[in-house]
């Protein structure tokens, strides 16, 4: 273990920031694939367009190489998360979050990759860590050993991002993790979930976490910064308020750091806390405790009583029989949709068939009536025809007239 440090980043560190000279080669951790996440969120199309417009026509890719997937272009685990704060929700697909609230959206996450790190570690660009700016003199030969503390209960991706920006405050990081303790938590903030060890096992496994500090203290001590080679701590800029007294300021648990200068804000995840998946779990309550009787936890387990046990089961088969009738209705309703659909269709192909006789007939009547006039009219075959029969029988008896004697 080195020699304990001022706590103050305002100390000039031995060795002063030169571009010039060849810094040493980056350290990482978890460089072991098994070790690393292998989920990688796609690069919003507004930042990659970004990107690519930004290339020379040398440096563009092939088309070839934009269809091969995210995922082959850069391996999981030589690749480190970092927050973006330029994307905006609508720069990125939330489609794949299986919540339906309309406030599960979540920040966009880009990646760096280890080889982008180094390279610009190595000819000292160190822009890319936000810790930096932070720092009178930034030495990079130093690992900077970074505090962030919570109560983290029930714990989520929001407080993963958390200590993920906190890693990546600096290129060489150490991150020390408090967890406060069940007294102060109870007595200060109110109930949890998990207990003390519970929280703090689970944030000892999270992959940004080197360090964790269980019942850690919840207003910061000069004494405490020294004993544990303190060199910035982490939290949202949202000032803290201390129930506890132990602050100077009532109103911020961080002032000390602050005042110091010994602070660097992170950006919280909008969308998910602890308190709205506790929020969730009361909102559907009732579903909840059916859920695990039916898996088979008692209800003394999960302090219910009998009666409530009964109300909720019997709430269930209720909604289960309300269900029911539901669909059948609709099953009913789409068959006599589709009855009068066909009775529908079948009218029409009737009246079409009344309508195509009526125009035939229409379209026929004028051959119709002089048809009947010609046979039947003044001027008719009927009437020629009487006529010449009149005419031969006239004929016929004037013959017979001068041919027989009287």
């Amino acid at each position: 273990m080195s020699s304990p440090s001022s706590p103050s980043p305002t100390a000039s560190p031995t060795t002063a920031v030169d571009n010039t000279a060849s810094p040493k080669p980056l350290e990482r951790r978890n460089s072991d694939p098994d070790q690393v996440t292998t989920s990688i969120q796609t690069l919003s199309n507004k930042k990659r367009k970004t990107t690519e417009s930004a290339k020379s026509p040398k440096e563009k890719k092939s088309k070839s190489d934009e269809d091969e997937p995210l995922e082959s272009v850069v391996r999981a685990q030589d690749s480190i998360y970092y927050f973006d704060s330029d994307l905006d929700d609508e720069d990125f697909d939330d489609s794949s979050s299986s919540s339906s609230d309309p406030g599960s959206t979540f920040s966009a996450i880009e990646f760096a990759s280890a080889a982008d790190d180094e390279a610009a570690f190595a000819r000292g660009d160190y822009s890319r860590w936000p810790g930096v700016k932070h720092c009178k003199s930034f030495d990079p030969s130093k690992t900077y050993r970074i505090y962030a503390d919570g109560i983290f209960d029930v714990f989520h991706f929001g407080h993963a991002r958390a200590l993920m920006q906190a890693k990546r405050l600096f290129p060489k990081s150490e991150l020390i993790v408090g967890v406060c303790s069940d007294h102060d938590t109870h007595a200060l903030k109110g109930k949890t979930v998990m207990n003390e060890r519970e929280r703090a096992e689970g944030v000892r496994h999270c992959k940004w976490v080197d360090e964790v500090i269980e019942r850690s203290p919840w207003v910061l001590s000069m004494e405490f910064l020294h004993e544990h080679r303190i060199d910035f701590v982490t939290h949202d800029e949202i000032p803290y308020p201390d129930a506890s007294g132990q602050s100077a300021s009532a109103d911020d648990c961080y002032k000390l750091v602050k005042d110091l200068g010994m602070f660097v804000p992170t950006s919280r995840t909008d969308g998910i806390s602890t308190s709205d998946l506790i929020n969730r779990i009361v909102r559907d309550y009732d579903e909840y405790v059916r859920r695990n009787l039916a898996r088979g936890f008692s209800r003394r387990e999960m302090n219910v009583s009998y009666l409530k046990a009964q109300r909720i089961q019997f709430g269930h088969q209720i909604k289960t029989m309300q269900d029911k009738v539901k669909d059948s209705v609709k099953k009913v309703g789409d068959k006599v949709e589709k009855e009068i659909d066909g009775l529908q269709h079948r009218i029409k192909g009737n009246v079409d068939q009344i309508n195509s006789n009526i125009n035939k007939w229409i379209d026929n009547s004028k051959d119709f009536i002089d048809g009947f006039t010609g046979l039947f009219g003044k001027e008719g075959r009927l009437n020629q025809y009487i006529k010449k029969q009149q005419t031969r029988v006239n004929e016929n008896i004037k013959k017979f007239a001068t041919t027989v004697p009287f």
